[in-house]
């Protein structure tokens, strides 16, 4: 079942953002992976947060287009 509590994750401030950063970093383990990437909206900012301390750079996994009048799509 979903859980009736509700974090957002889109604008957590700079400061906790870091500090997510380094715990994802210090969790990684032996392995390194190649690229690490976020889910958008609110995982962009983790990966970039996570990058800067891992060292791990990030890619983009969604890119944005025009579909038509003032509309944006997402492609993968």
């Amino acid at each position: 079942p979903l859980s009736p509590v509700y974090i957002n994750l889109r604008n957590l401030p700079d400061k906790l953002l870091e500090q997510i950063g380094v715990v994802m970093a210090e969790m990684r383990g032996s392995g390194k992976p190649d690229v690490c990437a976020g889910i958008p909206k609110a995982g962009v900012p983790l990966a970039v947060a996570y990058s800067e301390h891992s060292g791990i750079p990030t890619e983009e996994i969604f890119g944005k287009e025009q579909t038509g009048v003032g509309r944006i799509g997402l492609h993968s």
